[in-house]
């Protein structure tokens, strides 16, 4: 793995393939819940994305706890990145959304980015670029805005176990 700095819209606008990290839940539309970091950012460039990401997983009405096995191309070189599932439970929810829940299950996109998670779709995020012979894709820092985690502690030591065609970039605004 290798760690880069920049905005990661620049690299696809050069034609590397780059992940969009994402929390696998689907509304009632059939849009996928796409509303912070470079999601947000995505859906504001191509506005048929989270209806896409919708239809992958499934829609509305699918019946899945984990969106971990979509590690796949939403638009050519966008590629859906699970980072939290999509279902999570009250103990699990980010402190800032804690009051929006009272009881039962709640929706992935409030809870904390899973590790086991991001593990499977680094595995399988290996087996993509394998199978479309791409030789570097860029990765916004799994799990760790929106998902709460912590780069240097959670993420990073698994992120080091791949070779340098996963680059894996700090954001920096223009």
């Amino acid at each position: 793995m290798k760690e880069i700095y920049g905005n990661l819209w620049d690299h696809y606008d050069n034609g590397i393939p780059i992940c969009i990290n994402t929390n696998g839940y689907v509304r009632k539309s059939g849009h996928a819940v796409m509303g912070r970091g470079v999601a947000l950012q995505a859906t504001k460039k191509f506005p048929q994305i989270s209806k896409l990401l919708g239809d992958m997983l499934g829609g509305p009405t699918r019946i899945m706890q984990h969106n971990h096995q979509y590690v796949k191309e939403i638009l050519p070189l966008i590629i859906n990145f699970p980072v939290k599932p999509t279902w999570g439970f009250l103990a699990d929810v980010m402190p800032g959304l804690r009051g929006r829940f009272v009881q039962g299950k709640v929706p992935g996109w409030a809870v904390y980015a899973d590790l086991n998670i991001i593990e499977s779709s680094l595995v399988l995020l290996s087996w993509l670029k394998d199978e479309r012979g791409f030789s570097r894709i860029v990765l916004p820092r799994p799990g760790c805005g929106a998902g709460g985690l912590d780069w240097e502690k959670d993420v990073k030591p698994l992120c080091d176990w791949y070779g340098d065609w996963l680059e894996v970039i700090t954001w920096l605004r223009k």
